[in-house]
């Protein structure tokens, strides 16, 4: 028979988990004093280094009209327009022209008689000549041209060498049908100054998106943060509760494995604020992007710390007073309005350049003759000649003996004047190219005002919208801050039957998870509410004020 040993194995069993469960809990305190060393955010980072920057929205929303580089960009293009209408006024200036010019003629006599009769071989005749004058455009579309033109001639054919003369032209048109009330001139004067006024509008647009995204991404931001300080509450509470386990298992009372489960939410409630923290940074980076003109700019090497807290109107918009506002102030209505304009000039052209041309010129020209050796006869009381003794009339100086400024004497006298005054008509046959231009015009008119119309639908809609978001963000806010009160009377419920053995560790963990998520959504709730008053300025286009549109433009 075989002796009977004695089975060991429950007893080195037992030995082995009462060495475990004596390691267990030591395992679980040094784990346990690992995570409670404090989490550092990058907001306490930032105020230890003294990298932190502390700014309210309108601290941000100023940065931003004054460095954001969309805005910079976006403010070229009115002064574009305004020296594309100062171009246009142009057409006013006066223009002056002025000519000097030398010619010399020689031609040969073949004429033998002439020749024999004149005693030369050719003619000869030189000619200084000097031209100024000065153009000027009028609103009427009447063109004033006065012109000076002057001359000194010699030649070997003229009984008196050299000759002046000058004479002053003043001609006046006047169009009194076609180019009489408007022309290319002034149609594109006017369209010129529609078009700067298009282009003040859409500067005004571009700086209201601008202050939206600021202020957006400033109230992420604030969310980011607020979001971090609950992970950051729900992890401490997480901690909380792991050292009351572990105090627990070390007397006995609580299973080592709960420890486990207390761990995993703690690192589960570490890692939400990590996230967190990228989320901030995130938000932190786009705002700075819009508010810093330079990528050296300081703000680039500090942190912002919003010092503002969402605060919301109590009352809800009213919904039609909104889509009036809406439709007199939106942007892209004003800029229909003037481009329902542009299409009225074109009409009002077009229908002008159907018209027979009929214009009224006016022309007045003083002029002079003189020269040097230009004499008259001397006479006596009764109107003879008076000779000399060779037998030769007596000769003397003239009206017409002098130079150049004898000239403009008779000119300014107006001794010696030719006007004219003539009345032009022109009438094309058939005319197609100004009824087609006319037709195009017109349908481009019809074609505005249909987009006119859209718009305005569209904008009311998009108050609707806004004023009905703001209503459902309201009623969220209520149910969210109602579902967080529940959710606080819950986990204090939870922890007194979890100290009274009425409950699992897990569900007050649960809980405890359920009062962050509640606390984040009432803040979301909270967040997107605010949002949601500042896309209904947007509607309405009543978040850009006349200071800050000023400043803008100033920068």
């Amino acid at each position: 028979m075989h002796q009977h040993r004695p089975n060991r194995i429950p007893a080195v069993l037992a030995i082995i988990l009462l060495c475990l469960g004596g390691v267990s809990p030591l395992l679980a305190q040094t784990a346990a004093q690992k995570e409670y060393s404090s989490y550092k955010t990058i907001i306490e980072k930032a105020v230890e280094a003294g990298t932190a920057k502390k700014m309210s929205l309108d601290d941000c929303l100023d940065l931003a009209l004054r460095k954001n580089l969309s805005i910079e960009l976006d403010r070229y293009q009115p002064l574009v327009d305004q020296e594309s209408l100062k171009a246009a006024l142009g057409v006013y200036d006066f223009v002056l022209d002025s000519e000097l010019s030398y010619r010399k003629n020689e031609n040969p006599i073949t004429d033998i008689l002439r020749r024999q009769l004149l005693g030369i071989e050719t003619f000869q005749n030189t000619n200084y000549n000097f031209t100024v004058g000065v153009s000027k455009y009028f609103s009427t579309g009447g063109n004033l041209t006065v012109t000076a033109d002057n001359n000194r001639a010699a030649s070997n054919t003229n009984v008196y060498n050299p000759t002046f003369d000058a004479g002053v032209a003043a001609t006046f048109t006047q169009p009194l049908w076609k180019n009489f009330k408007i022309d290319s001139n002034r149609r594109s004067i006017k369209q010129a100054e529609k078009d700067r006024q298009m282009s003040e509008i859409d500067f005004e647009g571009k700086v209201s998106d601008v202050l939206k995204s600021v202020e957006d991404t400033y109230w992420n931001l604030v969310n980011a943060i607020e979001q971090q300080n609950i992970q950051i509450q729900s992890r401490e509470l997480a901690l909380i509760q792991l050292r009351d386990n572990q105090k627990r298992v070390e007397i006995g009372t609580l299973a080592p494995i709960v420890i486990t489960q207390t761990r995993a939410e703690v690192a589960q409630s570490e890692q939400s604020v990590i996230a967190g923290e990228a989320d901030i940074i995130l938000n932190l980076n786009l705002l700075k992007n819009l508010i810093a003109d330079e990528w050296d700019d300081p703000i680039w090497r500090q942190t912002i710390i919003p010092t503002d807290k969402p605060v919301v109107p109590d009352s809800v918009p009213e919904l039609r007073e909104s889509i009036l506002l809406a439709v007199q102030n939106r942007p892209e209505l004003r800029q229909l309005d003037l481009s329902l304009e542009k299409n009225d000039i074109d009409i009002q052209y077009y229908e002008n350049q159907l018209r027979p041309k009929l214009d009224l010129v006016a022309n007045y020209n003083p002029n002079g003759v003189a020269g040097p050796n230009i004499q008259e006869v001397v006479r006596d009381q009764n109107g003879d000649p008076v000779y000399g003794p060779d037998g030769r009339p007596l000769m003397q100086d003239g009206p017409f003996t002098g130079r150049i400024g004898t000239v403009y004497e008779q000119i300014f006298k107006q001794d010696y004047v030719n006007y004219s005054l003539a009345l032009r008509f022109q009438m094309p046959i058939g005319n197609n190219t100004a009824k087609a231009n006319l037709a195009m015009a017109r349908i481009g008119r019809d074609q505005t005002a249909t987009n006119h119309k859209q718009t305005r639908q569209s904008v009311g809609v998009e108050v609707l919208n806004a004023v009905q978001t703001i209503e459902v963000n309201r009623q969220s806010l209520e149910s969210a801050i109602v579902a967080r009160q529940f959710q606080e009377e819950q986990l204090d419920g939870q922890n007194k039957r979890y100290q009274a053995g009425l409950t699992t560790n897990f569900e007050v963990l649960q809980t405890q998870r359920d009062l962050a998520s509640a606390k984040a959504a009432e803040l979301t709730a909270l967040i997107n509410l605010k949002k949601s008053f500042t896309a209904f300025e947007k509607a309405t286009f009543t978040i850009l004020e006349k200071h800050q549109l000023e400043i803008a433009r100033a920068n």
